[in-house]
């Protein structure tokens, strides 16, 4: 696009809009792994490991490891797409300070927050009145709130944060998520987070250009 219109990255507003990530990996693992699983009587995607929270975590931490470690050789799928860490997408590393970021929240009232800030956004820059709404209808409709699925995530919630070693994996994993976007990170025991023992060689993805 940009060579497109012979312009820079600084003539345009990026928008970039992130989840918290424990809430976007449990989307994704109840969408992949449990509920088309469940409906549709398919064999599970999920790296092999059905509906195994603690087994995906670990897959996905071996393969984040991979990718960081040799990405021109890596072979993404299509639970990579879903799982891997936000901050590894969008060039981020090269145009971080290009992008405005907007947090996309579970509970109803910052999701509202969110969505004011995002029309206004979309009206300063005068993207047409009937592209706005349409914009903002879905993404508001974004997510899955069931009762099935809500059932599901405070289970499998509970599974991570009520586990040391869990809880160690995924802030390996999202370490950098958390720290970019500002995300707080409130569970139970908030030392595995602090000693910050990010994946060996995950950081090097985001400083590469």
């Amino acid at each position: 696009m940009v060579e497109h219109t012979k312009t820079t990255l600084d003539s345009w507003k990026l928008l970039m809009i992130v989840r918290e990530p424990i809430d976007r990996f449990l989307s994704g693992f109840l969408t992949l792994c449990v509920i088309e699983t469940v409906e549709t009587q398919l064999p599970s995607k999920c790296y092999g490991c059905g509906k195994d929270v603690a087994c995906v975590l670990t897959r996905l931490y071996e393969r984040a490891s991979s990718f960081a470690a040799d990405r021109n050789n890596f072979v993404l799928t299509h639970e990579d797409n879903y799982w891997f860490p936000q901050n590894w997408f969008c060039s981020l590393a090269r145009y971080r300070r290009n992008f405005h970021t907007l947090k996309y929240w579970p509970d109803h009232t910052r999701r509202q927050q969110m969505m004011n800030e995002l029309k206004d956004i979309l009206l300063k820059a005068k993207v047409p009145t009937n592209n706005v709404d349409t914009i903002i209808a879905r993404t508001n409709s974004y997510g899955n709130n069931t009762d099935n699925y809500e059932k599901y995530r405070l289970f499998y919630h509970d599974i991570i944060t009520s586990s040391s070693k869990l809880q160690q994996l995924f802030s390996s994993i999202y370490f950098h998520d958390y720290e970019l976007f500002q995300f707080p990170y409130n569970y139970s025991d908030s030392r595995v987070f602090m000693e910050r023992r990010a994946v060996s060689g995950m950081e090097s993805v985001m400083t590469q250009g």
